[in-house]
């Protein structure tokens, strides 16, 4: 038997007493005890911790709440470019999938398509592509402190171990806890890989949902369709269409615009004409007389009273109103009657007031406002088309909402490990090099191989290692434990025959 060589053992015996070395540095102590800080942590750790609870959920929700104006209303689609009278448009109700993509709050700023294209890139790359890289820096020590702490409650099957440890929050560890979920015996280890599962879902669609809730829209123009022709609403002016138009003088249907009719009138109008059916007998087309409520008299349906007029001079009663032409209060005679202003000339219209309908006057045409809501229609303004920039507020609340219970969940999940996880507690942090190494140790104590020897293994069957009940243990991640082939190696020193 050929006998080792003394020189060889030497160095034998030196490198592995730099390995011990290397691994006592790591954990000088079996269960090493907090020095300083609450819960085995330093303040500020805790106080940077929730800070960033505010800046990601908090303060986010609260400025958007303050700067939105009611995101759950049903939204209209106005045209932007619009320079008629009338602000008609598409309403959207906040129930219905459309209204949530709807872009209301928009820029007071016009802008080029350029410019807007370059402030919808800017705002894709920056927030929506950086908050995604921070949530996944955060994540990623969320995650690690999670899965030592449950490390300590039951073993982790390697790929999900692996992925978590190493790839962080990626579409692949999102499919691997997915598909792992089902070896979870454990209610504890079923809920966090639930929540892990989801907390990636909503990291990987950040920066789509944020892209979603911004966007440009173009200028565009108010059109109405008018015998299969489209004519610019500039021209439709806002008026009152007067269905009794021959009382002053006009064809019955007439429509006056605003600026030709003095509208102050009306609503006095309309006060005298309550004040005097309360306090004055009316008469029916048929003959009768009516006596007021007010005075006990017959009772009479508002909807008849409209067909009775106060054509009878053989009652000396008043009545109290503001006079509308002078708003000063006065007790005027049951026989008043109304007059108006219209082309700067005053009409006595009896003691009845116009039949007035709110309307659009084009031309010689009168449109009633229902139909100029249904026949409008918003086109793009052309050549002269401006843009402007700006968010859905319905799913901009959705997408703040969603991301303060992932912030707030986050830290709820992260408080728990630094508070009841003894490793954690102890100092342990994992990295992915800590990762990669426990994963290799569990991985030679299962395979009974060497590093080399793993590293050549065919494809096939590192896949079934992986589906196999392989797990990442406790011990593994302490260092604790070695595969059969290296404590072979580690226990017989490198011998040559002679």
């Amino acid at each position: 038997m050929p006998l080792p060589r003394w020189d060889t053992i030497g160095s034998t015996v030196k490198d592995y007493s730099k390995v011990m070395t290397r691994r006592g540095r790591v954990w000088s102590k079996e269960n090493p005890q907090p020095t300083h800080g609450w819960q085995g942590q330093p303040l500020k750790t805790h106080i940077y911790a929730f800070s960033l609870l505010l800046l990601f959920g908090a303060i986010p929700l609260t400025l958007f709440f303050i700067l939105a104006y009611d995101p759950w209303a049903p939204k209209t689609l106005y045209c932007t470019g619009q320079t008629s009278d009338f602000s008609f448009g598409e309403t959207m109700n906040g129930s219905a999938i459309q209204g949530i993509f709807i872009i209301d709050a928009l820029g007071p700023d016009q802008m080029t398509f350029a410019t807007a294209k370059f402030v919808d890139v800017v705002w894709d790359l920056c927030v929506g592509r950086g908050a995604q890289a921070l949530s996944w820096f955060i994540s990623y020590v969320v995650f690690s402190k999670a899965l030592i702490h449950a490390i300590e409650v039951a073993p982790i099957p390697f790929r999900s171990f692996t992925s978590v440890a190493i790839d962080g929050s990626s579409l692949m560890t999102f499919w691997t806890l997915l598909v792992d979920i089902r070896r979870q015996k454990s209610k504890r280890m079923v809920a966090l890989f639930i929540y892990l599962i989801i907390s990636i879902g909503w990291m990987l669609a950040m920066p789509t949902l944020l892209s979603a809730m911004t966007g440009y829209v173009s200028s565009n123009q108010m059109y109405l369709s008018v015998d299969s022709s489209l004519i610019d609403m500039a021209e439709v002016h806002a008026g009152q269409i007067i269905e009794d138009g021959e009382r002053v003088g006009l064809s019955n249907g007439t429509c006056v615009p605003d600026s030709d009719i003095d509208l102050s009138l009306v609503p006095g109008m309309n006060i005298m004409v309550n004040s005097r059916r309360l306090a004055c007998p009316c008469e029916f087309p048929n003959g009768t007389v009516v006596d007021s409520p007010r005075y006990g008299g017959d009772y009479v349906p508002n909807a008849l009273l409209v067909n009775c007029t106060y054509n009878t001079t053989t009652t000396d009663r008043t009545f109290p109103s503001t006079n509308y032409t002078d708003n000063s209060y006065t007790e005027l005679p049951c026989t008043s009657n109304f007059t108006i202003k219209l082309n700067n000339e005053w009409h006595n219209i009896g003691r009845n007031p116009l039949n007035l309908t709110r309307g659009g006057c084009f031309r010689n045409q009168s449109m009633p406002t229902a139909d100029i809501d249904t026949n409008s229609r918003c086109l793009p303004s052309g050549d002269n088309a401006k843009y402007y920039w700006g968010f859905s507020s319905m799913l901009g609340a959705i997408v703040v909402i969603l991301q303060f219970v992932w912030a707030f969940t986050m830290y709820a999940l992260w408080f728990e490990s630094m508070v009841f996880s003894t490793l954690v507690k102890q100092g342990m942090k994992l990295s992915q090099l800590r990762g990669a190494f426990a994963v290799t140790a569990a991985a030679q104590e299962r395979l009974e191989m060497g590093a080399e020897e793993m590293v050549g293994m065919p494809e096939g069957d590192l896949k079934r290692l992986g589906a196999r009940e392989s797990v990442v243990e406790r011990r593994h991640l302490r260092g604790e434990g070695e595969g059969e082939a290296l404590r072979r190696k580690r226990s017989t020193p490198d011998c040559d025959s002679d």
